[in-house]
């Protein structure tokens, strides 16, 4: 019995064997990839989401038995866990991936877990293992960098210097070079290079390596007190290569050695003189130009003006060039987002202030060297806000605004402020940034049903609507649109046609246009907005630069040529102190000042670096658009121009 049982298991095995023989691969292949899963985990890794990431690939991992497609998928996992500090974790990825199908990423990888555990030869060897050409710009610079750190760990100094200064040659983040050079220092300062600083400094001449090494034979000649060797090195020095978190002590020792300052009297200017914002860029340097002008006391004092093209990396470039190379004072420029960020975190870098002219979110906290001079939209909202609840006793607002970042911002903003001062928004509606008809939205801000008497009722249905009251309407007291002229110029007319009539109407920097009156002048009687620059202001000293503009240009200015004029003004009227030597005191004097009377407004940087401004409280009177805070004559003990000195905000 028992042998007829093996006998019957033997043949069952037997045809199962041979009936995959001639069954299609397809029926019993490995378990197929899920690409959708895989797809989603990869993503999560990228943008840095581990912690969703891990467990996908993970899982992915033990169920797909194919080991081309999970190549990239245990490469994630590796430097994951290299990233988590579980660098045997991560290993045991790399040794999963076949010999034969590990690529440069891979032993880029491998290499970084065994220089962050201590095995600086198995590290430099796989490294060295690298095609560096096939690697990204990113890839390339860690390689580089990674290359000088195994060096240093194998006490090769030439070695670990070269991979340096190649490192130092590429393009990296402020905070990476600062990094590269801090290592660059421990190898210079170290035993093994006393003796060869002469030789690293005549082999690395003319690169932030030889500079360094410049400075530590001064250092050298002050210890054995030759003073006057170190003073005819330190002008051989381009202290201008030594990046930023360095430069200050070389610059502090030629200062010393020479009584002369380093700086130059400059201030470098970063604007898009090409491109589709060149035009921005060429209003705002003729403002500073004018301002250069009309200077009478800032002798010697340079613009230096530098293409950024609206560019990041161009921008960030031309910082370094000022920097370094033209040794300016300070740097002001960029007018849009990208190239703003981009000088923003260069400048903070280098420690050099700025005065940056974007609006874009976060530049001042960045660091205490920017300092922003530009109108944003909460200093529009506070002023907006305080003069109609604190100055016009207004408790409830509505908000109709467009469907963009702009108008949510906006709103938002207002909302926020009217709540701080004790008032209320009852009633918000949006609308299409391209749409003409607003009829539904302004039906609603009226508490109303867009829908009323568009359907047909019979029946039931038109004796219960009989029973069904209207809701009771919205009373607010003024209506806030955050959006451009030429969007009034359409809305304001339907206002009026809907019966939305005799409610003061709010508005932002966008309203303030020839073309608002031309069309609506008669349906925007009254309306109040706000502004960063009144070219028809009855303050002198916009008169007086309307009047220099308009002489030179035969145009009127408007906020750009207004903002470059005082963006200038602040600097030289700064550098013109006597005190101010370095980069450092004119950061600051920066912070210190107090309603600097600006074409702009009175300017005050808070502690974060952001302008603090008197705006112009613009009124629709009449046709014309008028000035409304400055009651006191200008011109007389008291005036206007003494409030905005000491800071005052008068209004009407």
């Amino acid at each position: 019995m028992l042998m007829r049982k093996r006998q019957l298991i033997r043949t069952l095995l037997f045809g199962l064997l041979t009936l995959l023989l001639i069954l299609p691969p397809f029926l019993y292949a490995a378990a197929p990839v899920d690409n959708r899963s895989l797809g989603a985990a990869m993503r999560s890794y990228a943008e840095g989401d581990y912690a969703a990431a891990l467990p996908q690939l993970l899982s992915l991992l033990e169920t797909a038995d194919e080991v081309t497609p999970m190549i990239d998928a245990r490469l994630a996992v590796a430097s994951i866990y290299r990233q988590k500090g579980q660098n045997d974790a991560a290993l045991a990825q790399i040794s999963q991936i076949p010999a034969t199908l590990r690529n440069d990423q891979s032993r880029l990888i491998e290499g970084l877990i065994l220089l962050e555990i201590g095995l600086f030869d198995e590290s430099v060897a796989t490294f060295k293992r690298i095609d560096e050409q096939a690697l990204s710009a990113e890839d390339r610079e860690t390689l580089l960098v990674s290359l000088a750190r195994g060096s240093a760990g194998q006490r090769e100094l030439f070695p670990a210097l070269w991979f340096a200064h190649r490192a130092l040659s590429t393009t990296m983040s402020p905070e990476r070079e600062n990094a590269v050079f801090s290592l660059v220092m421990e190898l210079l300062k170290s035993a093994e290079a006393e003796q060869k600083l002469p030789e690293i400094a005549f082999m690395f001449a003319g690169t932030p390596i030889g500079a360094a090494a410049s400075i530590l034979l001064i250092e050298q000649s002050l210890d054995s007190g030759s003073l006057e060797l170190a003073r005819a090195r330190i002008h051989q020095v381009d202290i201008g290569l030594i990046p930023g978190d360095f430069r200050n002590s070389a610059i502090a020792l030629f200062t010393r050695l020479t009584g002369e300052s380093w700086l130059q009297r400059s201030v470098g200017v970063v604007l898009p003189f090409s491109g589709k914002y060149s035009v921005y860029g060429e209003f705002v340097r003729r403002g500073m130009e004018l301002a250069l002008e009309g200077a009478v006391n800032a002798t010697g004092v340079r613009f230096l003006f530098y293409d950024g093209a609206a560019d990041a990396a161009k921008s960030r470039e031309a910082v370094r060039t000022l920097v370094r190379s033209e040794k300016v004072v300070a740097v002001t420029g960029a007018i849009t987002g990208a190239a703003a960020m981009a000088i923003a975190e260069q400048a903070q870098s280098e420690q050099v202030p700025l005065l940056t002219l974007a609006q874009s979110n976060g530049l001042p906290e960045v660091g205490p060297y920017i300092f922003r001079n530009s109108l944003t939209a909460r200093q529009q909202v506070e002023t907006l806000a305080r003069y109609a609840v604190l100055d016009q006793g207004l408790t409830s607002f509505a908000i109709l605004s467009p469907e963009n970042r702009l108008g949510e911002s906006m709103a938002d903003l207002f909302t926020e402020e009217v709540e701080k001062l004790g008032a209320e928004v009852i009633v918000a509606q949006q609308y299409d940034e391209t749409a003409t008809d607003f009829g539904r939205q302004i039906k609603r801000l009226k508490g109303e049903n867009p829908n009323r008497g568009k359907m047909v009722l019979t029946g039931k249905a038109l004796l219960l609507d009989l029973f069904v009251p209207d809701p009771p309407p919205f009373e607010f007291e003024a209506l806030f649109i955050p959006d451009y002229a030429d969007k009034i110029g359409v809305i304001a007319p339907q206002l009026a046609y809907y019966g939305i009539e005799n409610v003061p109407l709010l508005g932002i920097n966008g309203w303030n246009s020839p073309d608002l009156l031309r069309t609506v002048g008669g349906f925007i009687e009254g309306a109040v907005f706000v502004d960063g620059f009144f070219a028809y202001s009855p303050y002198p000293f916009v008169k007086e630069f309307v009047d220099l503009y308009y002489a030179k240009y035969g145009e009127i200015p408007t906020f750009l040529q207004a903002q470059g004029y005082d963006a200038a003004s602040i600097l030289l009227a700064l550098l013109d102190n006597p005190d101010i030597r370095t980069r450092n005191d004119l950061r600051l004097a920066l912070s210190q000042l107090q309603a600097y009377p600006g074409v702009t407004g009175a300017t005050t940087f808070n502690w974060s670096g952001e302008a603090e401004k008197i705006l112009y409280l613009l009124q629709v009177r009449n046709g014309n658009i008028e000035q409304i805070n400055n009651l006191i004559e200008v011109g007389s003990p008291g005036s206007t121009i003494d409030a905005l000195i000491n800071g005052q905000l008068i209004h009407e």
